[in-house]
């Protein structure tokens, strides 16, 4: 028999992500039982026959009471709604975790919110789809992809300790970050490619010319460019407001570099202009 890691698991909102974990934590036996919570009782009865959790409940009060851990994993502002309701009634030394894409705001909202001796470690998993849902979710979704845990000054360790190895046994591999960190390495690497793939589309749709034609030529790097497009718009509302400066510093530098090519292109300079291409090209043999 594989260790538990923990007697009753919470997960608010059995989505992609939610429904993923719980289909994880249940496929390596990590909890004596997992019940997914929300409002939607269609939904929920969806992730039982999933098999991304034991039980569910729109009842909250009851269920959470005797959790060793709690995952958020909603929209920001729903998760910050969920951790007020719950907070009076988590029993000592209870776990909450969480799978927002931006940290810092949210660390600081959990810290205001839960009570001494109930302690949160956030958490976000770098893996996902566009599509969202518990139909698509997966125990192997994590498989082989980083989670960011952040770490503060006010984390309990024992507490940090049992989400690392929840999501090391599910597959991921942990990185330890502060939650400022976070933020301005993801503005970089996931929120500015967002923005330019839905400016991309959105000029592409400006152009009038789409139809069969178009459709015709479109191949797989304008797919893999703007492919994340596709993703949730209340998501990414929530993400821009939430790590508004980090993204609105990077986006300024993305705007200084395509105002270079801009002008490269315009003046003709093919000899700069290949320099730039070829620095692109070398930097991204870098990142593999």
């Amino acid at each position: 028999m594989k260790e538990k890691l923990f007697n009753k698991v919470c997960i608010f909102g059995v989505g992609l992500l939610g429904g993923s974990i719980g289909m994880a934590i249940k496929k390596n036996e990590l909890a004596g039982k997992v019940v997914g919570i929300g409002r939607n009782i269609e939904r929920l009865k969806k992730a039982v026959l999933a098999g991304a959790v034991d039980t569910v409940a729109t009842d909250y009060t009851a269920e959470v009471k005797d959790a060793d851990l709690v995952i958020l994993s909603m929209h920001i502002k729903s998760s910050i709604e969920a951790a007020k309701k719950i907070a009076p009634f988590l029993k000592k030394d209870a776990v909450v975790t969480d799978v927002e894409s931006t940290k810092e705001l949210f660390c600081k909202k959990m810290q205001q919110i839960l009570p001494n001796g109930i302690h949160f470690v956030g958490a976000h998993p770098i893996a996902g789809l566009e599509r969202h849902g518990v139909d698509v979710a997966t125990h192997r979704l994590f498989n082989g992809a980083v989670c960011v845990i952040t770490k503060t000054s006010k984390t309990n360790k024992n507490a940090l300790l049992k989400v690392k190895r929840l999501w090391n046994k599910i597959g991921a591999d942990v990185v330890l970050l502060s939650p400022c960190q976070h933020d301005k390495l993801v503005a970089l690497t996931s929120h500015l490619p967002h923005i330019a793939a839905v400016s991309l589309v959105n000029a592409l749709g400006k152009s009038g010319s789409i139809g069969k034609d178009l459709k015709l030529v479109i191949g797989n790097g304008f797919r893999d460019t703007t492919r994340i497009a596709s993703s949730s718009p209340q998501m990414w509302q929530e993400i821009c407001v939430t790590n508004k400066k980090n993204i609105l510093d990077v986006l300024s530098k993305f705007q200084r570099e395509l105002d270079k090519i801009y002008k490269l292109i315009h003046e003709s300079d093919s000899e700069e202009l290949i320099k730039e291409l070829e620095k692109a090209k070398s930097i991204r043999n870098i990142l593999e």
